[in-house]
């Protein structure tokens, strides 16, 4: 029997209504789909994984977050892959860019929305599509580092136009250019800031124009600027179902319970991050933005993990995390910092020690 002719009569036939059977001479992304769709039954899977044929034995009906940890451990933990805790060297680094990373776990589930177009609930996590493990999005992790920045900027006592101007450019440098809505709401804010009113917000977007092309050469030659803070996946080790059940104000029964999927809190996940300032390299004040960026970045961090959340339903406390992180990591490449915690360490002590580094990068040591 030919490799196909295995494939075609074997990769989608139950046997005794439990079992799926997958060639392992299927390429890798063939049986990852296959695992994506089932559940593996992992001492199954153990007692099988030497023999020629069959190296995966999938069990249908076993709990998804055996799945989960399955795919931790056996693929995205891998020295090919590295994907569930990114690895960074110090040497690998570019002079005076540093890297963060540490593992949190939930205090309060976190809630996002997958585009997956068919699926059992209306309401599923994010997945990655190819691994079907949920997952935070670089992007998401962009998206809401900066709004927390955002956030921090409005409810700052800044007052004068060069102080507004100045902190706005921060925060395109960190994370690049604005688009239209962000660019609006900034503007508004900052009218407001000036002048005790909004209506001034054309105003001032006609003038930080004119003060982003004195100060940023690159908007010469690009459109838009990329920004210094690059952002990686996380992926989740465990996933569960919750439900609402919205009730009649006047019978106060319930009437169509609402199902979604969400990680619950207690799940663990590593939060990395690259600061590479790829426009001031070789500039001497590129320590002293170092210092500055950091700033920024401590409370933008602090506020959104521990204030709003990273999660959907901000408002409803979703999505913060413990105030215990572990396996913390801060590198400074170009320089001896590295610091290192595998056991937990409080999150707030971790932030105050790299500020201390950063201070010592700034002061030549």
């Amino acid at each position: 029997m030919t490799n196909k002719e295995f494939i075609a009569e074997f990769s989608h036939k139950e046997l005794d209504s439990n079992l799926i059977l997958v060639n392992e001479k299927e390429n890798s992304y063939a049986k990852i789909q296959h695992i994506s769709h089932n559940i593996i039954d992992l001492e199954e899977w153990n007692k099988n994984k030497g023999k020629d044929k069959l190296k995966f034995i999938i069990h249908k009906k076993r709990e998804y977050d055996q799945l989960i940890k399955f795919m931790r451990n056996e693929i995205l933990n891998s020295e090919n892959l590295d994907l569930w805790q990114l690895s960074y060297e110090g040497e690998n680094l570019p002079p005076n860019s540093f890297f963060l990373q540490f593992q949190f776990t939930l205090a309060k589930p976190f809630i996002s929305r997958d585009d997956e177009n068919f699926y059992i609930i209306e309401n599923p996590v994010r997945k990655d599509k190819v691994f079907k493990v949920p997952m935070m999005s670089p992007a998401g992790w962009k998206g809401n580092l900066r709004w927390a920045a955002m956030k921090n900027f409005g409810d700052s006592n800044l007052k004068t136009r060069e102080e507004l101007f100045k902190d706005r450019l921060k925060i395109i440098r960190l994370f690049g250019n604005e688009n239209q809505p962000i660019k609006k709401h900034m503007n508004r804010v900052i009218s407001k800031k000036m002048f005790n009113d909004e209506k001034f917000a054309d105003e001032i977007d006609k003038d930080f124009e004119k003060y982003l092309e004195n100060e940023i050469e690159q908007l010469e030659k690009v459109d838009g600027l990329q920004g210094r803070l690059h952002f990686y996946p996380t992926f989740f080790d465990r996933i569960d179902l919750e439900v609402i059940n919205p009730h009649d104000r006047t019978t106060r029964a319930g009437k169509n319970p609402i199902y979604f999927e969400v990680v619950p809190a207690g799940a663990t996940g590593y939060f990395s991050l690259l600061w590479f300032p790829f426009d001031c390299i070789g500039n001497e004040d590129t320590k002293d933005q170092m210092k500055e960026d950091w700033k920024i970045i401590a409370t933008a961090l602090k506020e959104l993990l521990f204030t709003y959340g990273f999660s959907a339903k901000k408002t409803s406390g979703y999505g913060v995390i413990k105030n215990e992180i572990e396996k913390a990591k801060f590198l400074v490449g170009g320089t001896k910092i590295n610091l290192n915690y595998d056991n937990n360490i409080n999150f707030d002590s971790f932030l105050t020690e790299i500020g201390q580094k950063i201070n010592e990068v700034n002061n030549g040591k």
